[in-house]
């Protein structure tokens, strides 16, 4: 494929990304199509758009499923903009011989950052100390007026609360070493290969049963695969500590919010933080945990800032530039057949 390849990007990506792709383009006779809108294309928009590609730079929006790829037969490589590779059959695609890539370790530190956020934001109800200030209810400050959970640096005597994070990968790393050695938190983790020898931080390994059960905070940044999805289900919230917290910075399809919302109005549950919902987007009237008041949802924001959707989208459109040039894929998504 050395001239006249066909690349469909579905939304538009960061100008650094759109250039170094087109400088590439105009140097091999590549044609380069972007889906300009501001909405994700529909399934039969996308079939559409991307009939006779040889290479798609897809979103974490887009479902590339069996079905999807028997109507691209041309195709040869898709490069996801994230880091999860969820949305797309990952065997299928192998069995057409078409190459997944995607862009890790660029959005680690900035979803991190955001789990801190919301964890911080939940524990010191951040959003009621917000409406309470300028709906003018903010009448004097007091000595056990607005009390709420310190989150690190404090004594064992004192009963600091464990949080507990749900997958050790990059994300969960980066996060444990903000709450472990920036906060001086109580930090414990579990992982599907067990204690982590070289960990450059205090943090106790436990099962998974046993973190769920004794977690104060437990935070889910594990990956969404056959395993894991529909994991924190009724059964499993419900093995979590009377007045723990729930946090999900990962994919929206682990968690029930049906069951995060009963248990948060029986008070089994003290607060629920998430940046991912099932569905999404969370609306008005179909999530009633965008209205409840110990729940703080934001929407899918963990890779928003400008350094790493930047470096995604040159990562991602690397994958691309590679692969129709050498067959190589700097960035391939892990598959276990």
């Amino acid at each position: 494929m050395k001239s006249k390849s066909k690349i469909f990007i579905t939304r538009i990506i960061h100008d650094d990304a759109l250039n170094l792709l087109y400088s590439h383009a105009l140097q091999e006779s590549w044609e380069v199509k972007i889906w300009p809108h501001p909405l994700p294309p529909t399934r039969e928009e996308l079939i559409h758009e991307a009939r006779g590609a040889h290479a798609l730079l897809t979103m974490i929006t887009d479902k590339i499923d069996k079905p999807l790829l028997a109507l691209l037969p041309e195709l040869k490589i898709i490069s996801n903009h994230a880091v999860g590779v969820d949305n797309i059959d990952l065997k299928a695609a192998s069995e057409q011989a078409v190459a997944v890539g995607n862009t890790p370790d660029v959005l680690t530190a900035a979803t991190a950052e955001l789990g801190l956020l919301l964890t911080m934001a939940l524990l010191r109800n951040l959003p009621f100390a917000l409406d309470k200030a300028k709906t003018n209810q903010w009448r004097t400050w007091g000595p056990l007026l607005d009390l709420t959970v310190q989150l690190g640096d404090m004594s064992p005597a004192d009963s600091p609360p464990l949080f507990g994070i749900y997958g050790l990968g990059r994300i969960g790393q980066s996060l444990g070493r903000m709450l472990s050695l920036g906060l001086k938190a109580n930090v414990a983790y579990t992982n599907t290969r067990g204690p982590v020898t070289n960990l450059e931080y205090p943090a106790k390994w436990l099962s998974p049963q046993e973190l769920i059960s004794k977690a104060d905070v437990l935070i889910v940044t594990c990956p969404s695969n056959r395993s894991t999805s529909g994991l924190f289900n009724k059964t499993t919230l419900s093995c979590m500590k009377k007045g723990a917290y729930f946090v999900n910075i990962s994919r929206g399809d682990l968690h029930d919010e049906e069951a995060l919302l009963q248990l948060l109005e029986a008070n089994h549950l003290a607060g629920v933080a998430l940046d991912v919902t099932n569905p999404e987007p969370a609306t008005l009237g179909r999530n009633p945990l965008l209205s409840h008041p110990r729940a703080l949802i934001t929407p899918h924001i963990g890779s928003a800032t400008t350094n790493a959707r930047r470096h995604m989208g040159i990562l991602a459109v690397q994958n691309i530039i590679s692969y129709l040039k050498s067959n190589g894929l700097p960035h391939p998504a892990p598959f276990t057949p």
